[in-house]
């Protein structure tokens, strides 16, 4: 069975007797959950509606004007108004703003799946004589333990004759009167539990509401009970993202296990920790990510579950009785997990387990502690992309990745591939194509991101027309991709054929930084974005002209060149090549394209399209904002992990510091390093549209967080990165530098603003170091053939780097480095910083 459901059997049987596991009820047989949400009546202040469930072991409700972003289901389930479940629920929302429209979201959530709905509704708007009965004072009051006095204020405008203010409560230790004003007084509270309680003014039909909390009886003086417990049995079951965007590891410190089925057993003592981290099993050799993990109902990066799925269980002969975790910490550090967690009746818990964290079944070879994590692929298309510089290109594609594989000419032509072993080669900036026996692979991309690679192997067999290729591509991020093919090679009837005719252009969007309208294209099979110059076209047109198909994306921006970019065919994405071209008619109404694309698998395409920008048959309706991401920091020392929920519609996520952009990203995390110790900062999250013309932009989440002291108390300050050497007398200006990619172990970069392009090739890879660009000692083991270029204007002239140029890594962990640039172009000395990831 499923361990996510392992705690709803407790719950639902309190005389668990595993011995009969064969009884359990299969999780198959637990049923989605059901919602329906019916809008009711609708007043000046307040809106009426009607919750149904079914299926459902939690339900709640939120209500927000429908201006503001949309929450997540867990949002609703930690912050709204819980109802009653399986049941048709009348609910009411007060104290709203007449005249405003809102949106009600509901939530319900089970074992197995959690399902939300919305509707809008819009309060009728008051007139001079519409009655208004308003709460003047606090919606929430606190009180201690000891109890005491409190007063309601209200206002009534346009009042009714005859009608009375009232007011009840709903726990029998607060006593309510009602007068000009509502009085109440709170009784003590001699228990060792906080309470909660609910006045109700009403008049006539309006009404509004008052929280009422008081504190728990102090304990006094009286030692708290501690326990301690060392695990022998650490068990784990990964989750990926399928509960939440924080990936999901489920742990079991225990000192007897699991059974078989996944099941407790007849006599043990378990500690079940729902734990959620920034980084997946993959990454991290399929072991607990180490860092510390806070006790939370919000299932974010750096936090482990209370609740339904975070609890102490021990089971004797069979019947097993539980407590809840109520607050407390996991720390995770190599071979060693430290537990200090308050139960819900005040004990405290010390659990320590040391040992092997991984739990993929694999056994750490000592003699190897850095064997690669193995994933096998299955490609389903091995395309023929033409000759390269490397050599003969194949595009291999299959559910979630796809590389470009490279063999020499003469192992390699258009539709065949000699039989034989191979081996993966790293080739230069140039390439060469007469390698022996040899293999070379490019843009190797798995769910989005992109993979390097270090070492490898390729085996093919041939018999007859088909072929059996097996890949074993070792990556940078320790994972062995196994990659195998069965079938034809360049199976072309499967892409081309007649033009492909575009029904939909939509309105383009403009991009300030290198001024270029995106347009994007779109008929029932076929997706693209469009790139062209600003000075070429406008929102809603293209000039009339032919164009060359610019060698990068952010060379578009030149005149006489365009752009295709997320070319998708039938859901397989596609690269077009340099030697493809666009021409243009206009007649002041419509717009007449047609594109000849040449693809990396070989084929040509030609899109065309004809009519108006921005009124075709399918032009999108107006974008909507994203959700605003929901953020939360994992501080270690001088970093921090920020992770946010994914967002649905989201390409990538723009991170700011202090206010101030750092890196865009397109995972749900971002590893800050290098900050200052003990101090706070302010990080804000910006979900950017994968489709502009469905969505706009989010606002920006924010979180704040604070670095921990300096383990060496202070000490002397870091030197500058850079500083150093001769560099210190380099003088000139400092400049930043925006990273435009870092592909083919070659960094492209151009300085913010400005048109000044710097490109750098790293020949095993970017590594940490200082190198010399030009003259006599520039530094052979980063250059491809002992130089490189920066280039000026994004078409401009290529100078050589000089003598005295350099260029300096600093790796700052987390995939986060600073480059630092002293580069003399044309006699302008400048110092142009990067610091950030290079994906």
């Amino acid at each position: 069975m499923r361990i996510k459901n392992l705690f709803y059997l407790l719950l639902a049987l309190p005389m668990l007797m595993v011995a009969c596991e064969e009884n359990t009820v299969p999780v198959d047989e637990v049923k989605n959950p059901t919602i329906e949400l019916t809008a009711g009546e609708a007043t000046e202040f307040t809106l009426s509606f009607t919750i149904n469930t079914t299926e459902a072991t939690d339900v709640a409700w939120l209500v927000i004007e429908a201006s503001e972003a949309t929450p997540t289901a867990s949002e609703v389930l930690a912050n709204g108004t819980k109802i009653e479940a399986n049941k048709s629920v009348e609910c009411q929302a007060t104290e709203l703003e007449d005249g405003t429209e809102y949106t009600i979201v509901a939530v319900v959530k089970n074992s197995k799946a959690v399902d939300k709905k919305e509707i809008k509704m819009t309060t009728i708007a008051a007139t001079e004589e519409t009655t208004q009965f308003k709460r003047t004072s606090a919606a929430e009051v606190e009180f201690t333990a000891d109890g005491g006095k409190g007063e309601i204020m209200y206002e009534i405008i346009n009042p009714i004759e005859g009608t009375e203010v009232e007011a009840t409560a709903d726990v029998v230790w607060i006593t309510v009167t009602t007068g000009e004003k509502i009085a109440y007084i709170v009784e003590g509270n001699t228990s060792e539990e906080p309470r909660e309680g609910k006045i109700t003014a009403t008049y006539g039909d309006l009404s509004f509401e008052v929280k009422v909390k008081q504190a728990a009886k102090e304990q006094g003086n009286n030692p708290v009970e501690e326990v301690n417990f060392t695990a022998s049995v650490y068990e784990v079951y990964y989750y990926g993202t399928q509960y939440s965007s924080a990936y999901n590891y489920q742990v079991f410190l225990s000192d007897n296990g699991l059974n078989e089925n996944g099941n407790f057993k007849q006599n043990g003592e378990y500690y079940m920790l729902d734990m959620y981290a920034a980084d997946s099993a993959e990454n991290n050799k399929f072991t607990l990510p180490n860092g510390k993990y806070t006790a939370s109902e919000t299932p974010n990066a750096g936090t482990f579950g209370i609740g339904d799925y975070g609890a102490h269980i021990k089971i004797v002969d069979g019947v097993p009785t539980y407590s809840l975790y109520k607050q407390g910490t996991v720390t995770v550090t190599d071979g060693k997990i430290e537990a200090k967690i308050m139960m819900e009746d005040g004990t405290i818990h010390n659990v320590l387990f040391e040992g092997n964290l991984r739990f993929d079944g694999k056994e750490d070879n000592p003699d190897n502690p850095d064997q690669p994590v193995g994933a096998t692929h299955v490609a389903n298309k091995w395309l023929w992309g033409g000759s390269s510089s490397y050599g003969n290109k194949y595009q291999v594609i299959g559910e979630g990745f796809s590389v470009d594989v490279h063999f020499p000419a003469k192992y390699a032509t258009e539709s065949s591939l000699t039989e034989g072993e191979y081996i993966w080669t790293s080739t230069s900036w140039w390439g060469y194509n007469d390698f022996e026996n040899e293999f070379t692979t490019r843009t190797f991309t798995v769910n989005g991101t992109s993979v390097a690679v270090d070492s490898g192997s390729a085996k093919v067999a041939v018999k007859g027309e088909e072929y059996a290729i097996q890949l074993v591509l070792d990556g940078r991020d320790g994972v062995e991709y196994i990659i195998e093919y069965n079938g034809k090679l360049n199976n072309k009837e499967e892409i081309g054929g007649s033009d492909i005719v575009i029904t939909s252009l939509a309105e383009g969007i403009f991009n300030d930084s290198y001024g270029w309208y995106t347009f994007k294209g779109a008929n029932q099979s076929v997706t693209f974005d469009l790139i062209v110059n600003n000075i070429q076209s406008t929102a809603t047109t293209i000039n009339a002209g032919s164009f060359l198909y610019a060698p990068m994306k952010s060379f578009s921006g030149s005149e006489g060149y365009f752009f295709v970019d997320n070319f998708k065919l039938d859901g397989i994405k596609y690269k077009p090549q340099v030697n493809s071209t666009m021409v243009v008619t206009n007649d002041g109404a419509n717009v007449g394209i047609t594109l000849n694309l040449f693809m990396d698998s070989g084929d040509e395409l030609v899109v065309v399209y004809n009519g108006p920008i921005g009124e075709g048959g399918n032009t999108p309706a107006e974008p909507t904002k994203l959700a605003t991401p929901s953020v939360s920091g994992l501080v270690s020392g001088n970093a921090a992990t920020i992770s946010w929920q994914d967002v649905a519609g989201a390409k990538d996520y723009s991170v700011s510091l202090n206010g101030t952009y750092i890196d865009t990203v397109e995972t749900a995390y971002i590893v800050l390093s290098d900050l200052e110790y003990s101090t706070t900062y302010s990080v804000a999250v910006v979900a950017n549209p994968a489709d502009a013309t469905v969505n706009t932009a989010s606002d920006a989440g924010t979180a704040s967080f604070t670095t921990e002291a300096d383990p060496n108390g202070g000490g002397e300050e870091p030197e500058n990165p850079g500083d150093g050497g001769d560099d210190d007398e380099w003088g000139g200006r400092e400049v930043k530098l925006m990273l435009l990619a870092y592909t083919d172990d070659t960094v492209y970069a151009r300085v913010n603003n400005e048109s000044i392009y710097i490109m750098t090739n790293f020949r095993n890879g970017i590594v940490a170091g200082k190198f010399n660009l030009g003259g006599d000692n520039k530094s052979e083991e980063i250059m491809v053939a002992g130089h490189a270029t920066s280039q000026i204007g994004l078409f401009g002239s290529t100078t050589a780097f000089n003598t005295g140029d350099t260029v300096e890594v600093i790796d700052n962990g987390g995939g986060s480095y600073t480059i630092v640039y002293r580069v003399d172009i044309n006699g302008d000395k400048i110092t142009a910083t990067y610091t950030g990831g290079l994906e």
